[in-house]
């Protein structure tokens, strides 16, 4: 697997050039950004042309109330299983 690295970052500020990145996998963090506009932002700015995003995240199917963002322990209804999907730029 020499055409792989693996870096310890911030996913709001990747340390890598602009355009330099075929494919990039987010696993269950983008939910955890407070800014994920800068997150997909971010991303969009490293990815060479016709690069990949990979996405598997928690999402909410519902507008969520103040208590329910405040629960230590969310119901599985509220916060559904990973989702995945893929978009290329």
């Amino acid at each position: 697997m020499g055409n792989v690295e693996f870096r310890l970052g911030g996913i709001e500020r990747l340390l890598v050039a602009e355009g330099s990145v075929g494919v990039i996998l987010f696993n269950c963090v983008i939910n955890l950004s407070p800014d994920k506009t800068q997150v997909f932002a971010e991303a969009f700015r490293v990815l060479r042309s016709r690069g990949r995003l990979g996405i598997s995240d928690v999402v909410a199917l519902i507008d969520l109330t103040e208590e329910m963002r405040q629960d230590p322990a969310p119901k599985p209804a509220v916060w559904p299983g990973p989702r995945a999907s893929t978009m290329r730029r």
